[in-house]
């Protein structure tokens, strides 16, 4: 998995299961804030995952954070929270500017790349 759109398609999935009630892996099992948070592409538009599927995807999102936060905050704020304009979400969630976020976006989108091709072969 090293295409960016198969990541972001697995992030924009990973978002509905945790705001969905099913993330277990790092988020409360109820997303009180996505109720507050205007949603930018309709759950109803995004496939299912498996639980299996999103706690595999968790934990790899932990494991990032453990590496770095700030790009783990960036795939957070954006496929969980929905904030996708970077200007917003540099101001409203402390990173910087939007040329930041993208870059701290395209770090974590490396990271689980990585994370993920060494899954693979072992």
């Amino acid at each position: 998995m090293s295409d960016y759109l198969d990541i972001e398609n697995l992030l924009l999935r990973y978002g509905r299961w945790v705001r969905s009630g099913d993330g277990r892996v790092g988020y409360p099992r109820c997303a009180a804030f996505a109720a507050a948070i205007p949603a930018v592409i309709p759950d109803d538009a995004v496939a299912d995952m498996a639980d299996s599927e999103g706690e595999r995807v968790g934990r790899a999102m932990q494991a990032l954070k453990s590496v770095n936060g700030e790009a783990h905050k960036a795939l957070v704020v954006r496929f969980v929270y929905g904030v996708t304009d970077d200007t917003t979400a540099g101001r409203q969630f402390g990173m910087g500017s939007r040329g930041k976020v993208w870059r701290l976006r395209q770090q974590g989108y490396h990271w689980l790349s990585g994370y993920f091709c060494a899954a693979e072969i072992s």
